[in-house]
């Protein structure tokens, strides 16, 4: 399989739009949509290597080779993914950052951290 078509099945299988990978990836809208418009074959270490760490899925898995493709992509926690993407729905639909912004994975991190700390301050006013 081809990078593009590798990348068109991990975006099926969690239900991914480009917007959505970019924002994973860190990676820009019009770079996502190239790889899958130009049906690229293969993209640059970088690139790869943002998409593995963003998406969630082994690097080895978006080669594409032979002995690589009933691997499936990483076990992630779900509820990790669900509540970055509420905080980024909540982020856009205020205006804060714009739909098509790429977020990193260390941003989603942060996002994450900076709830936690949240929640942790209103127990502690509401004790």
């Amino acid at each position: 399989m081809y990078f593009y078509e590798i990348m068109l099945d991990i975006m099926d299988k969690k239900s991914l739009s480009i917007p959505e990978v970019a924002r994973a990836t860190g990676l820009h809208d019009s770079t996502i949509r190239s790889i899958i418009t130009r049906k690229s074959k293969s993209v640059a270490l970088d690139v790869a290597a943002k998409i593995s760490e963003g998406l969630n899925v082994e690097l080895d898995y978006l080669n594409g080779g032979a002995a690589n493709k009933n691997v499936e992509t990483k076990k992630e926690p779900p509820h990790k993914t669900q509540v970055t993407q509420k905080i980024i729905d909540v982020l856009i639909a205020k205006g804060i950052i714009k739909e098509d912004t790429p977020i990193s994975a260390q941003d989603e991190e942060r996002l994450l951290g900076y709830l936690e700390s949240s929640l942790e301050a209103y127990k502690k006013l509401n004790q």
